[in-house]
């Protein structure tokens, strides 16, 4: 489904996981060198699963894309992906108040969402002033969430 008339946003729906997939995977034409990110890290470790997401990193890390993102302490059932400069990603932890429910990816003037996979759908939103409006959004929770505690490790992930 895509919406293309001149002057509103452009929203293109997917479903499913191959549409999961597309959606993860269209962040990557990230042209601003920097990725603002919330990953509900039981829901991408169910779909797409581990193997696509480390997929996903090496592609980002490989076109120099760097990664923010934010993730709910509480919801982490694996010791993955912490912050890490050779993989270009700084990790902080949601206050435990916030609960980080869906994954979603803010790049340039798109805004990609990827439900749980109860819902299996991927949504990505097109949009100067949604894009500004979610990025400010995402800046204030990075401002009170709390670094990962194994701050730079260099070593790769598993």
């Amino acid at each position: 489904m895509h919406n293309r008339l001149t002057g509103k946003p452009q929203i293109r729906f997917y479903e499913g996981e191959k549409g999961i997939v597309n959606v993860l995977w269209d962040s990557l034409r990230c042209r601003s060198g920097t990725l603002h990110a919330t990953f509900a890290m039981k829901e991408l470790q169910e779909v797409p699963g581990i193997e696509k997401i480390n997929e996903y990193r090496d592609a980002r890390i490989e076109q120099g894309i760097k990664m923010q993102v934010i993730r709910s302490a509480e919801k982490d059932t694996m010791d993955i992906w912490p912050t890490n400069s050779e993989e270009l990603r700084e990790l902080r932890f949601a206050p435990s108040s916030y609960n980080i429910a869906m994954t979603t990816l803010i790049y340039d003037n798109n805004v990609a969402l990827i439900s749980s996979k109860t819902e299996n759908y991927g949504l990505i939103i097109e949009s100067e002033e949604f894009a500004t409006f979610q990025r400010s959004l995402f800046e204030s929770l990075w401002t009170i969430s709390q670094p990962d505690n194994h701050f730079d490790r260099t070593e790769p992930d598993k």
